[in-house]
């Protein structure tokens, strides 16, 4: 008897696309005839979940699936759909005309020539890079673990050169499910200027199309880690700058940090805490038409050490008068 499809992957019906996507990929690579050798339970319960997968996958098959199941099986009415459909005639000898056409395209068997082509899935992998390495660029290597279309059957699920009764038998290398589990390693450029959460897309790195079908995309979803001084506003870079209090009162001229070595910055004379320092072109780079980002110096005035000397020199300093500043303040 077969099973019930939700059973077999381990679901409930009302499991999503993701649910039965992931669990149909945990119980695949646990089962694969290439990870069992000479296993031939292993081999026949691969099989059953592609089974399984090849009608949960698919919309518009689970939508009928869940029908045929709800309204029960023709030997059983009231009964959920339990009976062992494999070695029935779908061409409708044993179930007549519209239910046996019905079985044929469940389970992808007579007529499987005539099904459309499907697009494999996207992939997404989260990569982690530094914050100099997303404003320059790099070179990712990605470890990419993933379904490919059966070399032996093209993604079709049945063996080739089957014919008669035998031409709806599950192609031995993938199972029935069309897609191989393959293991490779691959290069991604990372383009300058990505920023945190940015997506670069890798055509066909996705996961395997069915019956001649083109493969998805896979898209790197990069993760930039946090700089110990810059962070980023679109394309500027910013930092925080330590002035002294007499830098910042009487005005200076200080060595600052960029992406691109030390520059020069002239502070003016009465600079407050917040005031922003602009070095033109020394951001990070956009990625459009637009010129490069600026690299801003926040001014951050640090307090004096409040030895007796210092004490003394401000007690001076506010003896002279200073304006209050306060004094435009209606509180």
């Amino acid at each position: 008897m077969t099973r019930d499809f939700y059973e077999v992957l381990g679901l409930k019906a009302g499991a999503s696309e993701g649910e039965i996507r992931n669990a149909y990929r945990k119980l695949a690579k646990k089962y694969h005839p290439d990870a069992n050798a000479g296993s031939k339970k292993a081999e026949e319960t691969f099989k059953e979940i592609s089974e399984a997968y090849q009608v949960l996958g698919d919309p518009e098959k689970r939508e009928r699936y869940d029908a045929v199941r709800a309204g029960g099986h023709p030997s059983s009415p009231n009964g959920p759909m339990h009976g062992d459909f494999r070695g029935f005639d779908f061409e409708g000898a044993e179930f007549g005309g519209d239910l046996g056409g019905l079985f044929a395209d469940l389970f992808g068997r007579a007529g499987n020539a005539g099904q459309a082509p499907r697009r494999g899935e996207d992939l997404e992998y989260e990569a982690s890079i530094e914050f100099e390495e997303a404003i320059r660029g790099t070179k990712l290597t990605v470890p990419l673990a993933r379904n490919v279309t059966c070399p032996v059957c093209r993604g079709t699920g049945r063996a080739p050169g089957a014919s008669g009764r035998d031409r709806g038998a599950a192609c031995r290398r993938c199972g029935g499910s069309g897609l191989v589990r393959s293991s490779e390693t691959i290069h991604v450029g990372i383009p300058a200027g990505a920023d945190d959460g940015s997506r670069v897309r890798v055509a066909g790195s996705g996961e395997g199309g069915r019956r001649g079908g083109p493969a998805g995309d896979l898209y790197i979803v990069l993760r930039v880690k946090p700089h110990r001084y810059f962070r980023r506003e679109g394309t500027d870079i910013l930092f925080d700058l330590p002035l002294s209090f007499s830098e910042a009162a009487l005005g200076a001229k200080v060595e600052v940090p960029t992406l691109d070595g030390r520059a020069s910055l002239t502070i003016p004379a009465g600079t407050r805490s917040g005031q922003r320092f602009r070095l033109r072109g020394k951001g990070a780079p956009a990625r459009d038409a637009h010129p490069r980002g600026d690299l801003i110096a926040v001014a951050a005035i640090v307090p004096p050490k409040s030895d007796a000397r210092a004490k003394r020199l401000l007690q001076e300093l506010a003896e002279l008068g200073v304006e209050d500043p306060r004094g435009d303040l209606d509180w």
